[in-house]
């Protein structure tokens, strides 16, 4: 079983009773809108759109996807909310395990070369009109919605939205970006084999293809590598205004993602400390050029 922010991924032998007998399936269960993300109703609808107008493309892309078999809700005696998910095909050797603190810059470097080709697939699908209108989920402004939720003040929230400002001045064209390339959402035999499937479309809409640059590490080498593959699997290079406009905004997150670190090591030290020391608390003043007397 897998769990993230909106959703929990279940499969043989651990499926609920609500689904058993689903062998080589898996359910995408859906965590009804609660505090911290209230966009799971948009994330399953989102998801199960991308998939249908997928299914179309199954035979260009170089790797698979989910196949949707089924969607709905039901009802779970511990929620009151009835539970939205989605039966799919599961796909084989997920990358979801892979120890994140132990890649090495040179496999980062790896990983991006050969990420590459699979965003390129992406971004060469020929949508028509329709299929175009029905991807009516912008990835950046759902990614920075996602950051919004942990902005408390007034200064952090203004932040977020000069950020979204910013992406009024993204250049053309706008293509199909998954949003989330990262090794949690590939799978193959390795971080550094040729990727054999990919999932979750939680993300996915029309954006410029700068987007899905930014699924790696903001390493110049990783960058350099990614977009070397890109170009060599038929990709335009990237729009350099583009790139910058992402750097500023990608650089915002940042310090967001470290105030709300800080806010929350501050809290759990608060729970922990034996004695809370008073906001007025000073230190006695000592004899000039005595730190503290010895006893």
């Amino acid at each position: 079983m897998t769990e993230g922010i909106s959703a929990v991924v279940t499969k043989e032998p651990d499926l609920a009773a609500d689904f058993a007998g689903n062998h080589g399936l898996i359910i995408k269960k859906f965590k009804p809108p609660y505090e911290e993300n209230r966009h799971t109703r948009e994330d399953y609808l989102n998801e199960v759109r991308v998939l249908q107008i997928l299914d179309a493309y199954r035979g260009r892309l170089p790797f698979s996807i989910p196949q949707l078999v089924d969607h709905g809700f039901y009802s779970d005696a511990e929620d009151e909310e009835a539970i939205a998910f989605i039966r799919m095909s599961e796909l084989q050797n997920p990358l979801s395990k892979t120890d994140m603190s132990d890649i090495s810059p040179a496999k980062w470097v790896e990983y991006s070369r050969i990420i590459a080709p699979v965003s390129a697939a992406f971004h060469q699908l020929p949508l028509n009109e329709s299929e175009r209108q029905n991807l009516t989920r912008d990835p950046l402004e759902y990614i920075l919605n996602r950051i919004n939720r942990r902005t408390v003040s007034d200064q952090q929230k203004a932040a977020v939205e000069s950020a979204l400002s910013l992406a009024d001045e993204f250049e053309g064209p706008f293509v199909f970006v998954h949003g989330d390339l990262g090794p949690g959402n590939l799978f193959g035999e390795s971080l550094t084999s040729t990727f054999t499937g990919v999932c979750d479309f939680c993300f996915s809409g029309l954006g410029p293809k700068e987007l899905d640059f930014c699924s790696l590490p903001r390493d110049n080498k990783a960058r350099d590598a990614f977009v070397e593959g890109y170009v060599k699997a038929g990709g335009d290079a990237p729009n350099p205004k583009n790139l910058a406009i992402l750097e500023a905004i990608f650089s915002l997150l940042d310090k967001l993602e470290a105030d709300h670190r800080l806010e929350q090591n501050i809290t759990k030290a608060q729970m922990y400390l034996p004695v809370k020391i008073p906001l007025d608390f000073d230190v006695p003043s000592q004899p000039d050029g005595v730190a503290f007397e010895k006893k």
